[in-house]
């Protein structure tokens, strides 16, 4: 074989090792890419799937505190959490018996909400202020029922000091307090959390694929 002949081969057979070794950077480039896209809409899915979680458990407290129902191992325990004696002469609960029933159900909401607060702080990194604009109806809800419950106690007081109370209020926030129905037309409470919560998975839905 000629001088000329071999340094041909010879160079064909760099360049086609050259071609060989760009494709195998250029695969695992594609590759690296198709990698980091799977890990990022992984990581998404988890944390819309625990915001989401937290969600329903602020949803689920909610209930909770709403429950019209009190038992007499809560209020016992209510009491004892709180340093209330049970006043013997008292018959049945007293307001302050049942204040504190009301103040241990709204802790565990305040628990919920700061599960989801984590969750949203994390969610801002990655999604922006818009997953905080969705949970803010769930957020005036809660709002809601705390004033409500703040209200109601302040009227039940007055009134055991037989002082006048504003009987349209006092109505207003029973029926945000007490939870009479699932169904929105009978219970708009009730309807006003469900659509919040929608909100917030109608948010998440996107992220929920993978």
């Amino acid at each position: 074989m000629s001088p000329h002949l071999l340094d041909l081969v010879s160079l064909i057979k760099d360049i086609v090792t050259g071609i060989v070794a760009i494709g195998g950077l250029t695969v695992a480039a594609l590759g690296l890419q198709a990698w980091r896209r799977q890990l990022r809409g992984r990581t998404q899915y988890d944390l819309a799937r625990r915001t989401l979680r937290a969600t329903y458990k602020v949803r689920n407290e909610i209930q909770s505190v709403r429950h019209p129902g009190i038992s007499s191992g809560e209020f016992k325990v209510a009491r004892e959490e709180a340093g209330i004696e049970e006043n013997p002469q008292v018959v049945g609960s007293s307001i302050e018996d049942n204040v504190a029933v009301y103040q241990r159900r709204m802790n565990r909401l305040g628990e919920a909400w700061s599960d989801l607060e984590l969750e949203i702080t994390e969610a801002e990194v990655l999604w922006g202020k818009e997953i905080s604009e969705a949970v803010k109806p769930l957020r005036s809800c809660t709002i809601s029922l705390n004033a409500s419950l703040r209200t109601y106690f302040r009227l039940m007081r007055a009134e055991e000091r037989r002082r006048k109370v504003d009987r349209k209020r006092w109505e207003e926030a029973d029926k945000i307090i007490y939870w009479t129905s699932d169904d929105p037309s009978e219970d708009s409470f009730t309807g006003s959390v469900s659509l919040a919560v929608e909100k917030v998975e109608e948010y998440l839905k996107p992220y929920l694929k993978i």
